[in-house]
């Protein structure tokens, strides 16, 4: 079982739940639970002295909030990007869902961090000093579907001039096919609950994400 850390933000109780690997495939637990879909990826135009794209072994933070008792509660959850940069969280609690943060080791071995407070709809993605990544926000701007969250697929760019400007370009697709990156290959990332049912297609989510469609 993943542990957990209890985080207190103002009046809110935050839960994180840290993942060492990939996600493993809950089942869902009862009508009501959820399940969290997307998928990440950086391209790296030579902000560390490469150019590189990176799809796996992402770390990605994941903000919810959903309502307990009549009170809202804020969970944090960590979880990684398989070798084809999607990721997954199954069998949460009913609510909203939004990407705070990613975290991934680049190609000269530096710990990269980005964050996005998750204010308003103009809130955008810095890189951090530190690798820690505050599960703060209240802004939540992908609907639910049904019991399915689906968090799209997320480009993260970076190039040499990040250095001064700790601002990032984030595009966000349902999809990226023919894509070409900087290192000349082309992103093929399928819609995130569509890789879902491709890779468990003998799952008991599988008729409740195909009414998404």
């Amino acid at each position: 079982m993943k542990s957990c850390l209890i985080l207190t933000i103002i009046a809110l109780g935050c839960t994180l739940r840290c993942s060492s690997s990939v996600a493993v495939l809950n089942e869902p637990s009862s009508e009501n639970t959820f399940m969290v879909v997307g998928g990440v990826v950086l391209e790296d135009k030579y902000y560390s002295e490469y150019a590189s794209v990176h799809l796996a072994d992402i770390e990605v933070a994941i903000l919810s909030q959903t309502v307990e008792g009549g009170e809202l509660k804020s969970t944090g959850y960590w979880e990684r990007t398989d070798e084809n940069g999607f990721f997954m969280l199954s069998d949460v609690p009913p609510g909203r869902y939004a990407i705070t943060g990613i975290r991934l080791y680049l190609m000269n071995g530096e710990l990269a961090v980005f964050s996005n407070p998750l204010t308003s709809g103009n809130t955008a993605f810095m890189i951090q000093e530190s690798d820690h990544v505050p599960f703060i926000g209240q802004y939540f701007e992908i609907e639910p579907q049904g019991r399915i969250v689906n968090l799209k697929n997320n480009l993260f760019i970076i190039d040499e001039e990040n250095r001064q400007f700790s601002d990032i370009n984030h595009i966000c697709e349902d999809a990226f096919i023919g894509r070409k990156m900087v290192d000349g290959s082309v992103l093929k990332m399928i819609s995130p609950v569509k890789y879902f049912v491709q890779k468990y297609p003998d799952s008991r989510w599988i008729p409740i994400v195909t009414g998404t469609f």
